[in-house]
C-alpha cells in the first residue's frame, strides 16, 4: 500500500514540476512499528521542511518571503 501511497506522491509533484506556477513541498512517514502518529507527524513535517530548503537552494530566484 506505502508504494501506491508513495507513487501518487511522485506523480503529483512531477505534474507540478510541469507547469510554472504550481510548487509545493513535500514529506512523508510511515512505520509499522512506531504507534506514535504524532511522531510520524513531526517526522513527515520535518521533511516538507528539508525538501521547501532544498527547492530553494535549487532555485533562489523564486523565494517570495525573507
Amino acid at each position: 500500500m506505502i508504494d501506491g501511497e508513495v507513487y501518487r506522491v511522485a506523480s503529483l509533484i512531477a505534474k507540478a514540476n510541469a507547469t510554472e506556477n504550481v510548487r509545493f513541498a513535500v514529506g512523508i512517514s510511515h512505520s509499522k512499528d512506531e504507534p506514535d502518529i504524532l511522531k510520524e507527524m513531526r517526522t513527515a513535517d520535518k521533511r516538507m521542511y528539508e525538501d521547501k530548503k532544498r527547492y530553494y537552494e535549487e532555485h533562489p530566484d523564486r523565494i517570495y518571503r525573507q
